[in-house]
């Protein structure tokens, strides 16, 4: 289920951007490291932690996409691809540099118990991440489905100059779109 939250991240980027984003692995490791820090070293509530990682790296979703991604936007995907290898190099190296190589690990806020469903062994920690990425995609579903700015984004995934001339906000759709990615990825 966790590779679903990565998977819908980067299929909403490309599904509405056309944006091959090659540093979202890169994303998932900075909301790793960012709910460590927030648990480890400030003694943050873990559910707190990635709620936080979540605004911390979906901000960060947003400004890469307006420094980096939207400059690109009319240019033909290979400068976007190979923009997106480049972060994903400048991002993995910082954090080298950073953190270093040595192994790290939260522990589990649930119990170690297993569950047993349907005659499948199931851990708690597993069980909750499920029905939390279901949650999320439920989540996004109604917001894409039903709301305006769902509209929008499916309008814009269309005809990007059609939306814009019917009051669509490009810049600020886009700059969503990548916050919300980057936040999933956080998750």
């Amino acid at each position: 289920s966790i590779y679903g939250l990565m998977a819908i991240g980067f299929t909403l980027v490309f599904g509405i951007m056309h944006v091959i984003n090659l540093a979202h692995g890169e994303l998932y490791m900075l909301g790793a490291f960012s709910t460590f820090i927030m648990v480890g070293v400030y003694q943050l509530n873990f559910f707190a932690a990635i709620a936080a990682a979540m605004v911390i790296v979906g901000s960060l979703g947003f400004l890469i996409e307006r420094y980096i991604f939207r400059p690109l936007r009319n240019t033909p995907m290979l400068n976007t691809l190979l923009a997106s290898i480049g972060l994903s190099i400048f991002i993995s190296n910082l954090v080298l540099k950073i953190a270093g190589t040595g192994m790290r690990s939260i522990p589990s806020p649930f119990s170690e118990k297993n569950i047993e469903i349907f005659g499948a062994v199931i851990s708690t920690h597993r069980l909750m991440v499920l029905l939390l990425t279901g949650l999320l995609v439920a989540l996004l579903f109604w917001v894409i489905k039903f709301t305006k700015f769902g509209r929008s984004l499916r309008a814009t995934s269309q005809d990007q100059d059609a939306s814009a001339l019917m009051g669509v906000n490009i810049n600020l759709t886009y700059g969503i779109v990548f916050a919300i990615s980057a936040g999933m990825a956080a998750m």
